[in-house]
């Protein structure tokens, strides 16, 4: 029920209004059954890798940043789209161990475990700002974050840290396969990329998004430590940064 309408679907066309679908009947015991069953299956890493490595296909779709000029090729991000089924299951076990992030990521960190994180870190900056208005400020934006942080620091990362031990075997098993890859041709239909998908991971799936916090967030606890010699602070929202303190430290810290 919790679902968002009109997301982004993956290659089967499955989309979060079909899965809500499922539970707003009167006989919907069976359905819940099945998603559950797969679900479990999914972070216990006991699907069959075939299996897997076709459910981690992605449909790319390239969103264009600028118009281009004539006869140029525009500057697209390339967002990778994952089934709708597995982005609902990830983001139950991400939620399911909130806290366990939300522990580990505190305070540098506010994208995933965080209620209202984002506000946090606005208000947060504003008031060292406010504190110290001799302080300098620089925002920082890992280009093409999900898609270019390698999966082996993913699961590294994840390894690092006893209480979140339960999801290895989910980490493991979908980022240890390549997957697919597909846009739409010229007659509408999904065509293979020659190149499969072997590092980073999907956009707007919750697995992704909190992995690759812990894969960044040593770098991120360095910055900070080092800024907080002077009074400053880093702090993160995902790969969205922003780094506060004196303009030689905050030099330095770059």
């Amino acid at each position: 029920r919790r679902l968002p309408r009109c997301a982004g679907h993956g290659c089967s066309g499955m989309r979060n209004e079909y899965l809500s679908s499922l539970v707003r009947v009167d006989n919907r015991e069976h359905a819940v059954e099945a998603t559950e069953w797969f679900g479990n299956a999914w972070v216990r890493g006991t699907l069959p890798a075939w299996f897997v490595s076709t459910y981690m296909g992605t449909r790319i779709a390239p969103l264009i940043k600028a118009p281009p000029a004539p006869g140029e090729v525009p500057d697209c991000r390339p967002v990778a789209v994952g089934e709708c089924l597995r982005r609902l299951v990830t983001t139950a076990v991400v939620r399911k161990f909130k806290n366990s992030f939300g522990t580990i990521l505190w305070p540098q960190q506010v994208s995933t475990g965080i209620p209202s994180g984002a506000t946090i870190l606005t208000t947060g900056v504003r008031e060292i700002l406010r504190l110290h208005p001799e302080f300098a400020v620089v925002k920082v934006d890992i280009e093409n974050a999900y898609n270019c942080c390698t999966r082996a620091s993913m699961i590294a990362a994840i390894g690092r840290h006893e209480t979140l031990a339960p999801l290895a075997a989910m980490y493991g098993a979908t980022l240890g396969v390549a997957a697919g890859m597909y846009m739409r041709g010229e007659g509408g239909l999904l065509e293979r990329l020659d190149a499969p998908k072997e590092e980073g991971g999907d956009q707007g799936c919750a697995s992704t998004g909190a992995a690759f916090a812990l894969a960044i967030h040593p770098a991120v606890l360095a910055a900070d430590e080092l800024l907080a010699r002077h009074g400053g602070a880093a702090r993160f929202f995902a790969d969205d940064g922003y780094l506060v303190g004196p303009p030689g430290a905050v030099r330095d810290t770059l």
